[in-house]
This record gives C-alpha cells, sequence and structure tokens, in this order.
C-alpha cells in the first residue's frame, strides 16, 4: 500500500519540477536585454527610376579649316590653345584676331588687277558704243520724216538703219563682257580674300594646327580645327531594350572623371533615329550649357536620366528592410516591440524604396539593426552614433 502511493507523488513532485524549469526558462526569455536598432517613421515622398549610361562630351561647334586657295604659307598666326575671335565694329577684311594663316597672295592679286583692267576696258567699249548707239537712234528719228518724203534715198536710209544695228550688237557684246568682267574680278578679288584664312567662328579656341609657315598647301588641305566650348553635346549610347524610355526634354545629370563629386546638368535634345547594327545601341544627344569651359571635348561621362518618376507614394529607407529568401519585411514598433510586416516594394530612388503594400504612412519603424531582430524582440531606440558597429562584411 505504501509502495503505491510513493510513484504517484515522485510523479507529481516530477511534474511540478518540470513546471518550475519551464517557468524559469520564460522567465530568462522575457529578461533578454533589448536590441539597439534606429528608428524613424514611414513617409511619402516621389521615386525616380533612373537609366545610367556612359556617354563623350563634344563641342557643338568643332570645325576643320581647309585652304580654299593654293599657294605658299607665308604667315602662322596661331598655335594649339590659342583663342581667336571676330571684334566688334571691325570690318571684316581688316581683322586680325580670326586669322588662322596667310597664304602669299601675290598671284591672286595680279589676277585681281587683270580683272580689273579687262573690267575697265569693257566699260570703256559699252559706253563708246552706247553713245554711238544713242548718236544713230536721234539720226534716224530725224531724218524718218525725209525718208518717207522721199528726200533721202532708200540707201541713205539703209546704211543708216544697217549701222545702228551693228552698233545694237556691239553694245550687246560689250555688256556682256562687263558682266563677264565683272564676274571674273568677283572670283579674283575672292581668292585674293581667301589667302587670309580665317577662323569661321565668333570665338573659339584652336584645337590643332596641321600646317606649317613656309609649307604649300592645296584647295581642300586641312590646316587648322576650332571649337567653341559654350555648349556642348553628350553623347549617350541607349540600348535598343531602353529606347522607349527617353525622350527629347528629360532632363539629365552626368559626371566626369576629372571633377570628382561634381554633377553636370543638360537635356535630351534629339534621339537619332538609327541605330547601331552591331550593338543595337541608339545615339542620344543631350544639350549642356558650358559658359565657364570646365567640359573639354573627349571627356568621358557616366549619364543618368530619369525614366520612370512617381510621385505621393509611401517610402521607405532601404535600410529598413529585411530580406528572407524571396520575401521582404518591415518592422514595426509598438511599446518598445517589434511587429514582423511582409512588405510589397516598388521603386528604388536613392536610399529609399517604394511600399506598395505592407505598411502605412506615419508608422513607426525600425530603421537600422532590422537583420538582428526577430518577431516579438524588444528594442531599445539609439541615436545614430551610438548605435553598436555591424559584424565586418565577407567577401
Amino acid at each position: 500500500m505504501k509502495r503505491t502511493l510513493i510513484v504517484p507523488i515522485v510523479l507529481c513532485l516530477a511534474v511540478i519540477g518540470a513546471g518550475c524549469g519551464k517557468n524559469k526558462q520564460d522567465n530568462a526569455s522575457r529578461q533578454k536585454p533589448p536590441k539597439p536598432v534606429q528608428a524613424g517613421t514611414v513617409t511619402t515622398g516621389t521615386v525616380k527610376r533612373t537609366l545610367t549610361a556612359p556617354g563623350s562630351v563634344v563641342p557643338v561647334r568643332d570645325v576643320w579649316i581647309s585652304a580654299e586657295v593654293s599657294g605658299r604659307v607665308i604667315t602662322k598666326h596661331v598655335t594649339e590653345g590659342r583663342r581667336v575671335y571676330v571684334e566688334p565694329n571691325v570690318e571684316a577684311d581688316t581683322q586680325t584676331t580670326n586669322r588662322i594663316a596667310t597664304i602669299d597672295p601675290a598671284d591672286y592679286t595680279r589676277l585681281v588687277n587683270q580683272a580689273t583692267a579687262a573690267l575697265k576696258s569693257a566699260q570703256a567699249g559699252l559706253e563708246q558704243f552706247t553713245a554711238t548707239q544713242k548718236r544713230l537712234a536721234d539720226e534716224i528719228e530725224r531724218k524718218r520724216p525725209l525718208h518717207e518724203q522721199k528726200i533721202i534715198s532708200d540707201k541713205v536710209w539703209d546704211d543708216l538703219v544697217t549701222r545702228k544695228a551693228e552698233t545694237d550688237a556691239q553694245v550687246a557684246l560689250y555688256k556682256a563682257r562687263v558682266e563677264e568682267a565683272k564676274a571674273a574680278l568677283e572670283i579674283a578679288s575672292g581668292n585674293l580674300a581667301k589667302t587670309s584664312v580665317r577662323s569661321p567662328l565668333a570665338d573659339a579656341l584652336v584645337a590643332e594646327v596641321a600646317f606649317d609657315e613656309g609649307q604649300y598647301v592645296t584647295v581642300g588641305q586641312p590646316l587648322a580645327r576650332v571649337v567653341n566650348l559654350d555648349r556642348m553635346w553628350l553623347d549617350v549610347e541607349v540600348g535598343e531594350s531602353r529606347l522607349a524610355d527617353v525622350r527629347p526634354g528629360l532632363d539629365v545629370t552626368f559626371s566626369v572623371p576629372a571633377y570628382p563629386g561634381d554633377q553636370f546638368a543638360g537635356t535630351i535634345n534629339s534621339i537619332s533615329p538609327a541605330g547601331d547594327p552591331a550593338s543595337r545601341s541608339f545615339l542620344v544627344r543631350v544639350a549642356v550649357e558650358n559658359a565657364d569651359h570646365r567640359l573639354k571635348g573627349g571627356m568621358f561621362a557616366v549619364a543618368t536620366i530619369p525614366v520612370n518618376n512617381r510621385q505621393g507614394v509611401t517610402v521607405v529607407p532601404k535600410s529598413a528592410v529585411k530580406q528572407e529568401g524571396k520575401f521582404r519585411y518591415i518592422f514595426l514598433i509598438e511599446k518598445n516591440k517589434v511587429l514582423k510586416r511582409p512588405v510589397t516594394l516598388g521603386l528604388e530612388s536613392g536610399d529609399s524604396i517604394e511600399v506598395i503594400e505592407g505598411v502605412q504612412p506615419g508608422a513607426a519603424i525600425v530603421t537600422v539593426g532590422v537583420e538582428e531582430l526577430a518577431d516579438g524582440d524588444t528594442v531599445k531606440v539609439l541615436e545614430p552614433d551610438t548605435l553598436p558597429a555591424g559584424p565586418e562584411p565577407t567577401s
């Protein structure tokens, strides 16, 4: 009888002991120190999807100047880097600040002199025959009544009319000679002016010089390259799959290695209607103002093109999102505890990301420290500079 009572008693003590142990474990769990986190509030804002692409900076006005007449260069007026410009209120043919080279003008001066002499001769002949034409015309009108009255013979009348017709022909011939002489003089004068090779740009820098003083140059031979840096193109190659995202008028920002940390801006001016068949990319040309001339032709650039803006959407910092497999979560803060909430995310923009479903604006959330959290954890919100350092990244 006593042995049968002992066994239940032992079992009861064991159960009570186990219960006490579980209570101790629960108490230990409840007594875990709160996890340090940084907190923030869900807000509304604008998110932008961007397209990043490499590009090259080129001047809008970039011109190779070629010789328009042949001859020997007697003066070289420029070197690389020199500024050439047009002085205001100075006659074009007396400008000295936009000269590139002077080609020996001797032969062209002779041609101008010959053309001038030919024009003067033609004008003198025209003047002489015009005077004779007028005299004969007056004589015909004066003798017409006499011929009609048979006072002068038909032979005298016919000779007078014939002389007038021959004079008319000479007048027409010399008029043609005058026009030819004028055209020849214009050409000769133009060629003489072309012996002074000038920049076609009102203000430019000499980028390249391809001739030397004393060199004989021929028509069409490149002499110098001049560029104006006031306005530049940023030429960007955009792949066929992203072409629908860009359009003229979009604002573009870009950076160049020469100025680390600086951002430049421009606007899409045009999109090439024909792509490169090899790379399946299209040239997008961005207009850029460059009044300070910091940008130079040939600079490499990385362009950022905003292709999709969404305003008034729910956004959170990217650091507030914890990813577990294909699911992503945000931790809400309620009375120093966190509640794990699954979220559906949208566009990313800088350090922010759009939340389509899962949280509402105004909710308090954990923004830093989510990787170590689990649903129901107690947290302590710290200032940013008091957060403990995270684990070292692994490669």
